[in-house]
């Protein structure tokens, strides 16, 4: 944030579509919180691994996997270790500089403590400088932290996806403002911690910006390549034993039915459908990401390269999270940067176009929101309800252009000026 931005002079409570977004997260919440504790008096148990901190022996489960061998990086008993690392090079690399301490836990608990504060200050400071009151302000950002699914889990696993967020984060609001350079070394650091990210890529070619694509993939290019060094003197088989390992992930989770509730891609509903009639999914996992990846492409030239560029954020951030063969529930994080896009254009939008934002947050309260009660016949659905809310999400982020009350419709073409370029009486940029 500019140190010389003040905040509105005239503050206003929240807009109709986000009194309807506050009342969804917040009830949804509450029914599901609801129905665990209910299946647990009744000693039914929970439904399945849940979110919410009481889940026994869950704390900290995906962190503790990992730093045993993480402590090794960089020394040849490293890759003597029976087990799968299924990370990318730059997420190791992370991973270990968050293992120099004698109880690595702390320090990453801290580190996920201030991530999430650092958003939440962050958002709280956005919505107040666009002319919410300070009430308002503090009641939309504490029902979003309280409510939040994917980071309730990222507390309870210990997981390393909270690198990814920061990266896409800062990246996304960076191009939002209109500062490329920024969004694409965010986007390229993304990319090479974990590969889904590197859909954001395609926000730049619209806009013409072609050096800040080149830098993504530069910066995504040069961290790998840290950091297989890092990892090995012999880089050739640091990146050989890489690819093993990446290799393994398609194996052990794709191919997997295993963990299906927490699997939100689209392929998830693939193999729900296969598992369902004892399909074997391995022979599926191929083929469906070859036609994905024509099918991403088409639809990337066809449409999303028409639309407003925050329907292009709103859309990629989508696809990001769902067209791989297997996304957990932590890479739901990655949609919190449209979310927060997606709350600036409510603000700016007036009363008699409110209602046209309220599926957008209806979806958005479902898909990031715990989900216990999704269980049918003792499977748990989570994921695949999520699924379904993010293709219904992402046909309205093609379909339907987002209108900002001080702008008018911004549903520009590539023809267009970037973000960035427009006025500052536009509201695009704090």
């Amino acid at each position: 944030m500019h140190s010389k931005e003040r905040y509105s002079d005239s503050t206003h409570s929240l807009p109709l579509s986000l009194r309807y977004f506050v009342f969804a997260i917040l009830s949804l919440n509450i029914f599901s919180l609801g129905y665990s504790f209910v299946a647990r008096l009744l000693g039914a148990g929970l439904p399945y691994d849940f979110p919410y901190l009481f889940t026994p022996g869950l704390f900290f489960s995906d962190f503790n996997d990992l730093v045993g061998q993480i402590s090794l990086f960089g020394t040849p008993q490293f890759f003597t270790q029976h087990r799968f690392l299924m990370y990318p090079p730059a997420a190791l690399l992370a991973l270990r500089l968050s293992c120099v301490t004698a109880h690595p836990s702390r320090p990453f608990l801290l580190l996920l403590l201030a991530s999430g504060a650092l958003f939440a200050i962050g958002f709280f400071r956005i919505m107040r400088q666009r002319g919410l009151a300070r009430s308002s302000a503090g009641l939309l950002t504490a029902s979003i932290a309280i409510t939040s699914y994917p980071y309730l889990l990222l507390l309870q696993r210990g997981n390393i996806e909270v690198y990814v967020w920061l990266a896409v984060t800062f990246g996304l609001w960076s191009f939002y403002r209109g500062n490329y350079i920024w969004a694409a070394v965010c986007i390229g650091l993304a990319t090479a911690i974990k590969m889904y990210p590197f859909v954001f890529i395609g926000l730049f070619l619209p806009q013409r910006r072609y050096r800040e694509a080149a830098l993504s993939v530069f910066t995504a290019a040069l961290v790998s390549l840290v950091a297989l060094r890092a990892m090995s003197s012999d880089i050739w088989y640091a990146f050989h034993w890489n690819r093993i390992q990446l290799e393994a992930f398609g194996k052990y989770y794709a191919a997997s039915p295993n963990s299906l509730g927490y699997d939100h891609s689209f392929f998830a509903l693939v193999k729900y459908a296969l598992v369902r009639w004892h399909v074997d999914i391995g022979p599926a996992v191929r083929p469906y990401t070859l036609i994905m990846a024509v099918i991403c492409v088409v639809l990337y030239f066809s449409r999303i390269w028409r639309i407003s560029p925050v329907n292009q954020i709103l859309a990629l951030s989508i696809l990001s999270v769902t067209i791989a063969p297997t996304s957990y529930d932590y890479t739901l994080l990655s949609l919190y940067a449209a979310l927060a896009i997606l709350c600036v254009i409510a603000v700016e939008t007036p009363a008699a176009s409110q209602s046209r934002l309220i599926p957008f947050f209806f979806l958005f309260a479902l898909v990031l929101t715990p989900e216990s009660y999704a269980v049918l016949d003792g499977a748990r659905l989570g994921g695949q309800l999520r699924a379904i809310c993010l293709l219904a999400l992402l046909v309205l982020a093609l379909c339907k252009p987002l209108i900002s009350g001080l702008t008018g419709a911004i549903d520009q073409g590539p023809n267009n000026l970037p973000i960035g370029s427009q006025s500052a009486e536009s509201g695009l940029k704090p």
